[in-house]
């Protein structure tokens, strides 16, 4: 254990931010089935998010995944340095993965939305093109 200065602040002084998030597999059924928790995810469709999630990887604009701010902001532009979805995992009867996102700072609402996105994808109600259109300058 190493004593810091007084002023540091660690809300303010890291270089990262992770974030962990716990879905129920059945938040990926697709979308012409039922929901149900008995849903098992398929690796096949595991695959799907895992792909899926990597668009996010590297430097974007993500001024779509946040209210107010434009695409000419330069804040908007986030680093996202690794996405992780986990194998599935059982507690009381049901099915769950954990997707781990660390970027070097986000938004208010960015990863709901890039978690929200990723899941409307693999459930078939977005397109898969959807990611790399949510960079560009339309809102």
């Amino acid at each position: 254990v190493k004593r810091v200065a007084a002023s540091f602040n660690s809300k303010n002084s890291c270089d990262a931010r992770t974030y962990i998030y716990i879905l129920p597999t059945y938040a990926f059924c697709p979308i012409e089935e039922i929901t149900s928790e008995s849903y098992r995810i398929t690796p096949e469709v595991l695959q799907l998010v895992k792909d899926v999630s990597s668009e996010y990887l590297g430097s974007h604009n993500f001024h779509n995944f946040t209210s107010g701010k434009k695409f000419t902001d330069p804040s908007a532009r986030r680093h996202i340095f690794s996405i992780n979805v986990a194998e599935p995992f059982m507690k009381e009867n049901v099915q769950f993965t954990i997707i781990t996102i660390k970027g070097q700072s986000f938004m208010l609402h960015q990863i709901r939305k890039m978690t929200s996105l990723i899941i409307a994808i693999v459930r078939g109600i977005a397109s898969r093109d959807t990611i790399q259109q949510a960079y560009n300058a339309d809102k």
